[in-house]
């Protein structure tokens, strides 16, 4: 039997949180990165304007701001609701079919998905290979040795994590359960959810030229995740995903 937080559309159980969750988390992390950059920048006494790429305590300050406000948005929501995040997002990894189908989805995501779509832009916008990576060469692109594999970690496994419990996980239960609430088909609802919570997440990343290729990899997490109403397969694409781009920019000698 489908558990009530599972269905789609009209839910018998209304959680206690909703899309007033996702703009608390959204807010959060954008303030809490900011704050906590600068004041890596100010203990190291390093400037990221003046640097080529983020160093690993420069990446880590951030992502452990944007964390606070993403991730504490989702605990905070499955506490309201006193259930589990397995219970409320399906926060769960098993091993058949989500690690072997999230690894073909994201490798294939990074190495033919997103390059097919930028295809027909490739004579029109000048170098335009260069500027897709570099947002990835700023963040990995000055760490080695030991500050690789902390970068490496941060990118191929913190992220995904946090990433997907919230945008697949509280965003896309969120939306699924606004949409049920306008009496639209459970079809509609569904892939109004997945669309939008796609949209979101490239927008979070604040990358216009990277734009396309973030909204059709996030659409594509969105129908992993509602097919299968678990984060686990999402996440492993996701894991995938990065850690393709990570092994061709991050040195570890």
């Amino acid at each position: 039997m489908e558990r009530a937080g599972d269905q789609i559309g009209v839910v018998a159980r209304r959680p206690p949180w909703g899309l007033g969750e996702v703009l608390l988390g959204l807010a959060v992390a954008e303030v809490a990165g900011s704050v906590l950059l600068l004041v890596w920048d100010r203990l190291s006494h390093q400037t990221a304007v003046a640097a080529a790429s983020l160093s690993a305590g420069q990446l880590t300050a951030d992502l452990l701001g944007v964390w606070i406000g993403l991730a504490g948005a989702v605990v905070l929501s499955a506490h309201r609701a006193r259930h589990s995040l397995d219970e409320e997002f399906g926060w769960r990894i098993r091993l058949w079919p989500d690690v072997p189908l999230g690894v073909v989805v994201g490798v294939a995501a990074q190495l033919w998905l997103v390059p097919a779509l930028y295809e027909p832009f490739v004579h029109v916008v000048p170098h335009l290979a260069r500027r897709l990576g570099a947002p990835a060469r700023q963040l990995t692109g000055g760490a080695h040795g030991n500050a690789a594999f902390l970068v490496a970690f941060l990118i191929v496994v913190g992220a995904p994590v946090v990433e997907e419990l919230f945008f697949r996980g509280l965003l896309l239960r969120a939306l699924e359960r606004r949409f049920g609430s306008f009496g639209w088909s459970r079809g509609l609802v569904q892939l109004s959810a997945i669309v939008v919570s796609g949209l979101v997440f490239a927008l979070f990343h604040f990358e216009p030229l990277q734009f396309l290729g973030l909204a059709v990899f996030g659409i594509a997490l969105g129908v992993l995740a509602s097919w299968s109403r678990r984060l686990g397969p999402s996440t492993v694409a996701h894991a995938s995903f990065n850690a393709v781009a990570v092994a061709t920019l991050v040195h570890f000698h």
